[in-house]
């Protein structure tokens, strides 16, 4: 339907419909409120004018977070970044290397069963302006909730969907507080349990 683009001609943001999906992205992303807002004109829009036959049945919501290392690649510690807890391998710590880890599985919620996905990369990269090669980590999570009431088509249509997504953001968002360190968590701000 649309895609905004920055003025390094990289994807700002965009919105696609597809035969069974409606699809919202963003690669600046400024915090759910602005976020949502956005998001959010966007979507109704596109619900207001679109035929709707079917309920909406599965929301789903995709984060990539990425950290970059300051310092050397091979003095970057990814505890500095992650605690140590089940979601991960327990020798992906001893490595100085890179490395992925994938962790997957349901939850129950008061609207259904979320699927959460969280991947983690430790890579390096060289797009960074400016900056020599160095080491991140890229976190991606991906929550699926597949609802076991599906929204039906109504004038409250987006004030239902606002309501599932702000909860699987929430839920996003206490995943990172699991994962990341105190004093990484303490610096991002808004990033509080929901």
């Amino acid at each position: 339907v649309f895609d905004s683009l920055k003025s390094n001609g990289e994807q700002m943001r965009a919105l696609s419909v597809m035969n069974n999906q409606v699809s919202f992205t963003i690669s600046d992303y400024k915090g759910w409120e602005n976020t949502w807002s956005t998001a959010k004109r966007a979507i109704d829009a596109v619900l207001s004018f679109l035929i709707i036959e079917n309920s909406i049945k599965r929301i789903h919501i995709n984060y990539l977070n990425r950290f970059y290392f300051d310092g050397p690649i091979n003095e970057a510690d990814i505890s500095a970044l992650l605690k140590k807890n089940s979601y991960f391998a327990a020798n992906a710590f001893n490595s100085r290397g890179l490395w992925h880890n994938h962790h997957g599985f349901f939850k129950s919620s008061k609207s259904g069963d979320v699927l959460e996905n969280i991947n983690i990369n430790v890579l390096d990269r060289e797009d960074i302006d400016s900056i020599a090669r160095c080491r991140a980590v890229d976190i991606m999570t991906s929550l699926r909730l597949d609802l076991d009431n599906p929204i039906e088509r109504s004038d409250d249509m987006i004030l239902r969907i606002e309501e599932e997504l702000s909860c699987i953001h929430n839920e996003d968002k206490n995943i990172l507080i699991e994962i990341l360190e105190e004093s990484v968590v303490s610096r991002i701000p808004n990033l509080t349990w929901g």
